[in-house]
């Protein structure tokens, strides 16, 4: 996905959101470092109801 599609499809950024959570949940201790420092921060920015393209870059250049 490019960044221009990504910030026009803030449900697919937000499935996405999820998706790393759970990957990172499921590999227990391993995943708590980007759970609280990538993961929950980026996630709290979305919930505050930001939607720039930094964001949505960022969510999608997370890797699992």
């Amino acid at each position: 996905m490019t960044a221009d599609a990504c910030t026009q499809n803030w449900p697919e950024v937000e499935e996405r959101l999820k998706e790393l959570r759970q990957a990172y949940a499921d590999i227990g201790q391993a995943g708590a470092f980007v759970r609280e420092f990538v993961l929950y921060p980026l996630q709290d920015r979305f919930d505050k109801g930001e939607r720039s393209r930094a964001l949505a870059e960022e969510v999608m250049a997370v890797s699992m």
